[in-house]
């Protein structure tokens, strides 16, 4: 396993992006988000550093009371293509949760089983995730509902969560995510275009998102401040 490290100036956060030469296709979780977005990015970078022959498929979920989250995606794996035309880019696999399934933990078990399908039909050989460490207790404090966030997202120990999937963003947070954006040169053409909200269609306000009231649009918020960037981008 070839791991490439991508590491922030300004502060501690990295990623890591696993790969193995003998890897075909590698998918990765893209949910129209700053995470997903830019751990493909990084990961194509890596791709092409180490001049392997490594497709990616990207892997998307229309969600079915968050109406933006599948649209949103396409634009984001859309501009991905254009930038990294060298890439090896597989066909994008798509699959719906419908409404009554949208919520934890019928929506896990749908993603988990998608997954795996691809595994048996021979279409993934390695999987990521884009989850990221959360920001820091005291800069918590201020965001909305921030008791029910995971808490294992505060110390993580490893990238890797099993013999075939890993998560490479576990020890970045938001204010790293941000700063690595720019730190690539991605803040102008791909960060725009990203949605980080996560409020049900059931609670936006006017039918529009971003909200500006969910745990991630504060979590956003503090990424592109602590970056000395407009919070409302």
């Amino acid at each position: 396993m070839i791991e490439t490290y991508f590491e922030c100036n300004n502060s501690e956060n990295k990623v890591i992006i696993p790969l193995d030469p003998s890897w075909s296709v590698l998918g990765i979780q893209v949910s129209g988000g700053l995470d997903s977005a830019l751990l493909t990015y990084l990961t194509a970078l890596a791709i092409r550093k180490h001049k392997l022959d490594v497709g990616i498929r990207t892997i998307s979920c229309d969600v079915g009371n968050k109406p933006d989250y599948l649209p949103t995606a396409r634009k984001v794996i859309k501009k991905l293509k254009e930038l990294l035309p060298d890439i090896r880019w597989e066909n994008s696999y798509e699959y719906r949760i419908p409404l009554r399934e949208s919520k934890n933990p019928y929506k896990l078990y749908a993603s988990t089983n998608h997954i795996r399908a691809l595994f048996n039909l021979g279409l993934l050989d390695y999987e990521y995730n884009g989850v990221t460490l959360n920001p820091p207790e005291e800069v918590r404090k201020t965001f909305h509902d921030d008791e029910f966030r995971q808490t294992v997202r505060d110390s993580p120990e490893s990238i890797y969560v099993s013999p075939k999937s890993a998560r490479p963003m576990a020890f970045c947070d938001k204010q790293g995510v941000v700063e690595l954006y720019k730190q690539f040169g991605i803040f102008d053409s791909i960060f725009p275009i990203t949605l980080s909200c996560d409020v049900n269609k059931e609670n936006m306000i006017d039918g529009k998102l971003p909200c500006g009231q969910c745990w991630w649009c504060d979590e956003r918020r503090w990424g592109l401040v602590s970056n000395g960037e407009n919070p409302n981008l």
